[in-house]
């Protein structure tokens, strides 16, 4: 959720608060690791996107097509327990 709140949060804390997002710089850690072990995709390769939700399945399809842009093709319910 932090994503959707990062701009409250750094309009609320003003300029003299650094933000530090952990998803931003572990993504660029397991990029870099990916292309030193040649496993990253090519950059005219599409993503395929995989979803596994334990709830409900309708409501973060509407949510993820509006936080993402675009629809949601693959999404698994998951029972817990």
């Amino acid at each position: 959720h932090y994503p959707l709140l990062k701009p409250l949060l750094a309009r609320v804390l003003g300029p003299g608060v650094r933000l530090v997002d952990s998803a931003e710089e572990t993504a660029r850690v397991v990029a870099r690791d990916l292309a030193q072990r040649d496993l990253a995709a090519s950059p005219s390769q599409r993503p395929t996107h995989r979803f596994v939700v334990s709830d409900d399945e309708p409501h973060f399809r509407k949510v993820g097509a509006k936080f993402l842009g675009e629809k949601l093709q693959h999404v698994e319910v998951v029972p817990l327990g």
